[in-house]
């Protein structure tokens, strides 16, 4: 009895409640052989604060995500300046898109917040021999189960901004994808296009192309034919 109501001994117990459980119906199936009745209660009673200690341990509360002021300025973000080589006045070519698209978010998508769930996608990483560096952040609403960001600096070299956006599946909707890239200040190619998760697109909650139909009427170098 004392082995079981010690605290060392206890604190075994409260590592598993199927343990606990089992301990309990084996105490009473034994509870003829030689345990008096209280001795018995004491231990079941012993077992069940364990137990209600280990309920309250286990409720796992949603993790306090980091504030949205201090995403957006993590490793010195939005840069006013590149690692790299530039002759230009602004070097950070896709700089404003990176602060555009995170104001439009704070303005349009509710109960915005940081995805530190996908932690290995929020970071920095540079590399100074080539004078190059990427910053990763993520975001997730009510709207989007993923927002990521991505900026590429190696000044004149390269620039590129880059995002995704994954809707949450109760939408039904296509993933839409961002990509803006520019090479020594000669080649620029701007990509932006809805990622279809259905074959037809009349499968998706709503349709999307006689929305993007007008923006490539608009531009004959839209108008090839698909590679």
């Amino acid at each position: 009895a004392d082995a079981f109501t010690s605290t060392s001994n206890l604190s075994a117990f409260r590592r598993s409640p199927l343990a606990s459980r089992s301990a309990t119906n084996m105490l009473r199936m034994d509870s003829e052989g030689g345990l008096s009745t209280s001795t018995v209660q004491t231990i079941e009673r012993k077992l069940a604060q364990a137990n209600i200690s280990i309920d309250r341990q286990s409720i796992i509360k949603d993790p306090v995500s980091t504030p949205i002021h201090e995403a957006e300025v993590a490793h010195g973000m939005p840069w006013s300046d590149t690692i790299g080589d530039s002759n230009e006045d602004e070097p950070l070519l896709y700089m404003p898109f990176w602060e555009w698209q995170l104001e439009h978010m704070k303005e349009n998508l509710t109960n915005l917040r940081v995805d530190d769930s996908s932690l290995s996608d929020f970071g920095y990483k540079e590399n100074l021999d080539k004078k190059a560096r990427i910053v990763s952040q993520c975001y997730k609403s009510d709207e989007y189960r993923k927002i990521r960001m991505t900026y590429y600096d190696a000044g004149d070299n390269t620039q590129v901004f880059n995002s995704v956006w994954y809707p949450d599946p109760k939408y039904n909707l296509p993933v839409l994808g961002i990509d803006l890239l520019a090479f020594n200040r000669k080649k620029y190619l701007a990509i932006v296009d809805f990622q279809p998760i259905h074959e037809n697109e009349e499968d998706h909650a709503a349709t999307y192309e006689h929305r993007l139909s007008p923006i490539k009427n608009q531009y004959d170098s839209l108008k090839g034919k698909m590679s």
